[in-house]
């Protein structure tokens, strides 16, 4: 059956997804909104690697002879790659104390150095590569005329715990990257969605016509990704089409995968001792990637059994071959050639790095979903991420949903999809939501259309004193109009968990005094925030800038209201109103003066710092 052909108006939805570890794209054509494809071929100098083709390594490598950039599978299998180095958009001091401390971090920082590159600029190359081999697969699967004709509408998912700064980094990443080039077929556009809002998006659009699913039903989102854990928690509005509203603040924490990759590699090497020195790389990634990744680290569940890795035979004397078999006494075992066998306190020590802090994240959630919904529980606790497909993370929290009189009144259930499909929900996820912001993909598609904000967004004034209402530290004589006026005010425009789609703008209205024309006509106003639970009256240590917008004074100045103090002095006064009005994931500022606008700014709605 012939493929139809593409109408003018066509566009291409991309979703990225940019892990710690692994890195995916899905994509999908508007004219077929139901299909979201995968990328799923990837260049690769070791076939055996690509078992998981969902996705591809989070790993560049820079060739010191001949500068050639090789990255994902295709890096050679001899030589260390730079990896992990999306952790090092955030400053090393918001980093938890563990992850300072982690050799995998050092290790990062120091490749980083060595390539002569800034971070954004190796994102950047990372990302360029990842892009036009994803221009590669369209091309394959759709034709260049296709491709090369129609618009692209490109989504890049971020963790929800990440600031505005590292989102501004990413940004100017893909801008470097190529992504944003001009393209005969129209401008390309790059919008951000965080994570677990993508993955929440992909599985429960999965859900759509199941019969036990209705309007009121609420899910817990956990994406453990590689770097970060975050937890999101919708209610069903509407099954046809799929509606959901975030019902409560999301959370997250660096508590992923590298935690209990870096713990196994720790275990093995202290097993091997000086042997692990005698293997080539070559062979500490084959085997940490067949005996680990591919196995140990998705199988593993707490019964009373032995886990056994093979281990290449360059990491032992030839002499005196031995198997190294270790109980909770740590005694070494001369069985057989090859072998380490690892008990099962071992392995469960490895997974319980994180996993406390995990089910902790969770509890938090559930606890939050029933006190919002008056003691109504999840209907289920949806696990995606690499991490989330780990079996002993889902019998863990089976043990803990389950319903009994002591812990827990109503079981929730806990839903762990099979396949690729928990791995690839965030970036499918970012199509969808793609989707969702047109008009194709909001009559089929799924749709948030509330969220909760992770922080509060305001201006700070001067008002006129209140012995009542103000703190004496605030209190200010100002010599303009020679009265007492109370500084550091704040105006919140949107306060930290609150909905964010509101209907209607919010508005404030202010002004200024000036005894001389402004330079060129422009003043600045700062947007700030604030990450606590209540935001405080007053600009405090924690109230933050996160925005500035420009105004252009287009009046002149002799043509400004005029205002006299009660000493004769005389000064222009410029009234205006500053309006915000939220759309979800952004906040739409603008300045009016006369009705008219004289300075605006988009602002991303960044998440907390925490």
């Amino acid at each position: 059956m012939p493929r139809p052909s593409l109408a003018a108006d066509d566009f291409f939805v991309i979703g990225i997804d940019f892990g710690t570890t692994y890195s995916g794209v899905a994509w999908c054509w508007s004219g077929q909104p139901e299909n979201v494809e995968l990328i799923t071929r990837w260049k690769s100098k070791l076939s055996s690697f690509t078992s998981d083709n969902a996705k591809t390594p989070t790993t560049i490598y820079y060739d010191p002879v001949s500068t050639d950039k090789s990255w994902g599978y295709d890096v050679p299998i001899d030589v260390e790659p730079l990896s992990w180095f999306k952790l090092l958009l955030i400053d090393n001091d918001r980093l938890p104390l563990e992850f300072q401390k982690s050799g995998q971090i050092r290790r990062a920082r120091e490749l980083l150095k060595a390539t002569g590159k800034t971070l954004v600029q190796v994102i950047a190359d990372y990302l360029r590569l990842l892009w036009q081999h994803t221009i590669e697969e369209l091309i394959r699967d759709r034709g260049d005329a296709a491709v090369n004709g129609s618009p692209f509408k490109v989504w890049i998912t971020v963790p929800a715990i990440w600031n505005s700064k590292a989102q501004s980094k990413m940004l100017e990443a893909a801008r470097m990257a190529g992504i944003l080039d001009k393209r005969t077929a129209g401008k390309t556009e790059v919008e951000f969605v965080a994570e677990p809002e993508a993955a929440a998006l992909a599985v429960l659009n999965d859900f759509k016509g199941r019969p036990d699913i209705k309007p009121g039903d609420v899910f817990v989102v956990c994406d453990a990704g590689g770097g970060t854990v975050d937890l999101i928690s919708y209610e069903i509005l509407s099954v046809d089409p799929l509606m959901v509203r975030e019902c409560v603040e999301g959370k997250g924490k660096m508590c992923g995968a590298i935690f209990v990759d870096e713990a196994f590699t720790s275990l093995v090497k202290n097993a091997l001792g000086g042997k692990w020195e005698r293997m080539a790389i070559k062979s500490q990634k084959t085997m940490l990637h067949n005996e680990w990744e591919n196995g140990i680290k998705k199988l593993y569940s707490d019964g009373n059994r032995e886990w056994t890795v093979t281990v290449p035979p360059e990491a032992f004397d030839s002499k005196l071959p031995k198997l190294h078999r270790f109980d909770d006494k740590k005694s070494e075992v001369p069985l057989k050639a090859g072998q380490l066998v690892f008990q099962r306190g071992h392995i469960r020590g490895i997974f319980d790095v994180v996993l406390p802090q995990i089910r902790s994240l969770i509890r938090d959630q559930v606890t939050a979903v029933t006190e919002e919904k008056k003691g109504i529980t999840p209907k289920a606790i949806l696990l995606v991420g690499g991490l989330g497909a780990c079996n002993y993370l889902y019998q863990e929290l089976r043990i803990e949903y389950r319903a009994t009189s002591k812990t827990q009144a109503k079981a929730v259930d806990v839903l762990q999809p099979s396949g690729a499909r928990p791995w690839t929900a965030i970036c499918r996820g970012a199509v969808i939501r793609g989707l969702s912001a047109t008009p194709v993909g909001s009559e089929k598609g799924s749709l948030v259309v509330a969220r909760v904000s992770r922080l509060s967004y305001g201006i700070v004034f001067m008002s006129g004193w209140d012995d009542s209402l103000y703190e004496q530290q605030d209190k200010y004589w100002c010599t303009q109009e020679m009265a007492w006026k109370a500084d550091n005010q704040m105006h919140w425009y949107l306060e930290r968990g609150s909905d964010m789609h509101h209907k209607d703008p919010v508005s404030f209205r202010y002004y200024q005094l000036y005894s001389r024309p402004l330079s060129n006509g422009l003043f600045q106003i700062d947007v700030l925030k604030d990450d606590s639970a209540s935001p405080p009256r007053r600009k405090t240590d924690s109230v933050t800038a996160e925005a500035h917008i420009t105004v252009h004074l287009e009046t002149p100045f002799e043509e400004l209201p005029e205002y006299t103090n009660s000493v004769g002095e005389k000064f222009r006064q410029v009234r205006y109103t500053i309006t915000m009005l939220s759309c979800g994931t952004s906040m739409q500022w603008k300045v009016f003066v006369n009705g008219k606008v004289v300075g605006s700014e988009n602002v991303v709605v960044a998440q907390s710092d925490d």
